[in-house]
């Protein structure tokens, strides 16, 4: 299982992949492969407050992706075995 965070998201998803390290690229697909187990971690999981702060950038102009928001979160979601994490506020 994978946790990533904003920056990791916003690169990973949005086919930036060379900001990324082998190292972390490798981590991301074996999670990714694993999922499909029987038995296998979640995958990769996404904050909640990820997901809120891709919004807001988007929203302020601060974050052009090459897919809208919605549209990315939907295909990702059930393809790319990708959960999303709850925000519990202390």
């Amino acid at each position: 299982m994978i946790l990533l965070d904003t920056h990791a998201l916003i690169w990973w998803a949005d086919g930036d992949r060379l900001r990324l390290s082998a190292n972390a690229l490798a981590a991301i697909d074996e999670a990714i492969e694993c999922a499909g187990r029987p038995g296998g971690s979640p995958g990769l999981l996404v904050s909640a407050i990820s997901c809120w702060e891709v919004a807001m950038l988007v929203n302020r102009g601060r974050l052009a992706l090459s897919l809208d928001v919605e549209v990315g979160w939907r295909c990702c979601h059930p393809i790319r075995r990708c959960g999303c994490w709850p925000w519990i506020p202390p």
